[in-house]
């Protein structure tokens, strides 16, 4: 089932539509209404609904704003647009903005209708789509232990030929529904994912470049390659942490107290017994990286790792790695991976 918000300040005009997408006996189900676009986002995060159908003009926020809005936060969510104004204006920034479809009120049942049934037929494509991603995601990630292994164990012969392994077996197949660059992107994430599980430290691994995946797959092929390297010279850097005996005690403190909201550089500074501005320049100096960096970049890894159980809250996640507001801890996962916490539990299958 897919559950449809509505938005309208007119209660009568949401009677309406609850009763005929309830008589269509289609996949749709209401799953709450709100009187305008702001209460319309408070309730969106609750209830977390596949189509929302609005008013333009309401109090507060328009429905204009609303779509604006709730397609940052949420790019999946399809919008129907009704409004007694027959305004080509509105209409046409309305789909410019992602809307579905632009209906006049008093609506019609039968194009009601139909406009429900092309959005099932964009969703179940959708969802088809969705699946084959996943099952060739995952076909990615059974191509890379050996690859893994030969990274942790610094051989770079080994990982550059298992690396080539892949790339030949992958360019051999014509993937639908999967953007090449998306493929080598979650390829990295892997790769640092499986690094990260082996030594907390690995979680700071210093790669310098700006990887910008292409759509061509021969013009990633050197650039993996260049990335593996990378990643192998940053096992080495880590590999070489505990010379200052300060960061050694600050990433084991780190590693044990990484869900507390309290944690700071000044309590880490405390706990070993130095000043906070001398342990910040030892740290830089031999991670290559601040505190927090180091700290955002644990936290973050963890939280990727918790929302891939599908029984956990998301929310309640954002407690579990030390955030004490969701608001915060959503824009730093945002910032951190692209997308928010509930989108990235949307794309990783796990929702």
């Amino acid at each position: 089932m897919y559950p449809v918000l509505l938005v309208d300040d007119e209660i009568m005009i949401k009677k309406s539509i609850r009763k005929m997408i309830e008589s269509g006996h289609g996949p749709f189900v209401v799953a709450g209404e709100a009187k305008n676009g702001q209460e319309a986002l408070e309730l969106a995060e609750r209830v977390s609904p596949r189509l929302i159908i609005t008013d333009i003009r309401m109090p507060v926020m328009d429905g204009l704003q609303l779509i604006e809005e709730a397609l940052k936060r949420w790019p999946h969510i399809e919008f129907i647009i009704v409004s007694g104004y027959n305004d080509f204006a509105y209409a046409q920034r309305a789909l410019q903005l992602g809307a579905f479809d632009f209906l006049l009120k008093p609506i019609r049942p039968q194009e009601f209708m139909e406009t429900l049934g092309r959005i099932q037929s964009r969703l179940v494509q959708e969802h088809k789509e969705m699946e084959e991603r996943i099952l060739w995601l995952k076909r990615c990630k059974s191509h890379c232990p050996q690859l893994v292994e030969a990274v942790w164990l610094l051989d770079e012969v080994n990982a550059l030929s298992n690396w080539k392994r892949i790339f030949n077996e992958f360019t051999a197949v014509q993937i639908k529904y999967l953007a090449v660059e998306e493929i080598f992107m979650h390829l990295q994430s892997f790769l640092e994912e499986e690094l990260a599980l082996k030594n907390a430290e690995v979680w700071s691994l210093p790669t310098e470049g700006v990887w910008n995946w292409s759509g061509e797959w021969q013009n990633n092929d050197s650039l993996m390659e260049t990335f593996l390297l990378e990643l192998i010279s940053g096992l080495r850097k880590t590999r070489n942490f505990g010379t200052n005996h300060f960061v050694r005690k600050a990433l084991e403190y780190t590693a044990e107290h990484y869900n507390k909201h309290y944690l700071t550089l000044q309590s880490a500074a405390v706990f070993i017994g130095i000043t906070a501005p001398y342990l910040s320049r030892c740290f830089r100096e031999e991670t290559g990286q601040t505190f927090i960096q180091y700290l955002t970049n644990i936290r973050m890894e963890k939280a990727k790792r918790a929302l891939q159980d599908p029984l956990s809250k998301v929310y309640e996640v954002a407690f579990q790695v030390g955030y004490q507001e969701y608001a915060h801890f959503s824009r730093v996962f945002r910032k951190y991976t692209g997308y928010s916490p509930t989108e990235y539990r949307k794309i990783t299958g796990n929702n």
